[in-house]
């Protein structure tokens, strides 16, 4: 137990971790695959990550062998160099698979640049050597590929981030144990390469990342981006207040559908759902439960601030008058709401907020989508 492992034998070793490694990342190709959940573009984006994630083990396990042999020098400074051109462009790609902003060009301008640079270092000593012994050593330029792969990391999470605020998750910890995923591999790869960690590291993180990103699909509506109706039904189900409750529900939006289309009455979810979260995200949850129907659920610290409910729904009103001057196919909306006390009754206080809701929609009078009858009819 306590005799160092000779070279035969860490060879067997780290052959049999490269083949887990690669078993791993088949079966997560396979889960990604057949999940119907994903849209096409993240799907493809993951594969991508695995794709270059197996390719990366499998070029480090060719470095590896080819190691201490003079006449494979050649084939393992490509091995060396596909290895390292691959390995920042994963964080990147997983990041392109949640958010995708103008930053991504000069993001891919970083992992080419990387790319370039190992290509050199193949016929020129830069980011790493092999001597004529066949033994891998860094060069100068090594800093660099850390420095891309840095980059890469903190551009995953930057984009994550952004990915759990827009859904509303609060799967920070999630997201962080990721990151240190991939930065234990390649600080252990950093501070003694033969401790071949990295590659481990990212596939570990990828199914971290898979179940994250499943996860919060699972949670969220296709069309608005909001919580579904599913996880509206677990958080009711674990209320037990303080909260304040608002329902919202579109006035005449059937009436948007029947005579603009479905076309537009999805844009019209989508805004209200968009200025509905941007009024009450900061403070509470935020669902679509019904076609036009949305649920607000504010509890926890902010349903004890001072700020009264109907400030909020104000609030609200104003920012969807507003957005109706510049579009008018949005549809008015009607707000109820109800305070739910500590050990409340949960249905009552929806029951009060129901009828609150329908009390503004019988006041509201002549609705958009009835004025959208009128002028089509004209």
């Amino acid at each position: 137990m306590g005799a160092d492992l000779n070279t035969a034998d860490y060879d067997v070793l780290f052959t049999g971790i490269t083949g887990l490694t690669v078993v791993f990342i088949i079966a997560c190709a396979i889960l990604v695959g057949g999940n119907r959940m994903l849209g096409r573009s993240t799907k493809h984006t993951l594969m991508t990550c695995l794709v270059l994630t197996l390719g990366g083990v499998v070029f480090q396990w060719l470095s590896w062998i080819a190691s201490g042999n003079p006449e494979l020098n050649l084939y393992q400074k490509i091995a060396v160099a596909a290895e390292f051109s691959v390995a920042p462009a994963i964080p990147v790609a997983a990041a392109l698979a949640v958010k995708h902003n103008k930053k991504a060009r000069v993001m891919m301008g970083v992992i080419l640049a990387n790319m370039v640079l190992e290509a050199v270092s193949v016929f020129v000593p830069l980011v790493f050597v092999v001597n004529e012994q066949g033994l891998y050593e860094r060069g100068p330029a090594y800093p660099v590929y850390i420095a891309a792969y840095v980059v890469g990391v903190v551009y995953l999470l930057i984009c994550g981030t952004f990915a759990v605020k827009r859904s509303q998750g609060a799967n920070y910890l999630a997201l962080g144990s990721i990151v240190l995923c991939l930065a234990t591999g390649i600080v252990s790869q950093i501070m003694a390469h033969s401790s071949q960690t990295s590659w481990t590291a990212i596939a570990l993180s990828l199914a971290l990342y898979y179940i994250y990103h499943n996860d919060a699909v699972q949670k969220t509506d296709e069309l608005t981006g909001l919580l579904n109706r599913r996880t509206y039904e677990r958080h009711v189900a674990d209320l037990g207040g303080p909260a304040q409750i608002y329902l919202l529900d579109l006035n005449d939006f059937k009436s948007v559908n029947d005579v603009l289309g479905h076309a537009t009455g999805d844009e019209v979810l989508s805004q209200t759902a968009a200025l509905i979260r941007h009024s009450f995200g900061r403070a509470g949850l935020c669902y679509r439960t019904g076609g036009d129907e949305f649920v607000v659920i504010v509890d926890g610290v902010h349903a004890r601030s001072p700020r009264l409910p109907q400030s909020r729904v104000d609030y609200f009103l104003e920012a969807l008058e507003a957005a109706r001057e510049k579009n008018p196919s949005l549809c008015g909306v009607s707000v109820g709401y109800a305070v739910l006390e500590h050990g409340g009754d949960v249905d009552e206080a929806f029951v009060r907020a129901d009828k609150m809701m329908y009390e503004a929609k019988r006041a509201s009078g002549a609705t958009r989508g009835g004025r959208a009858k009128t002028e089509a009819a004209q």
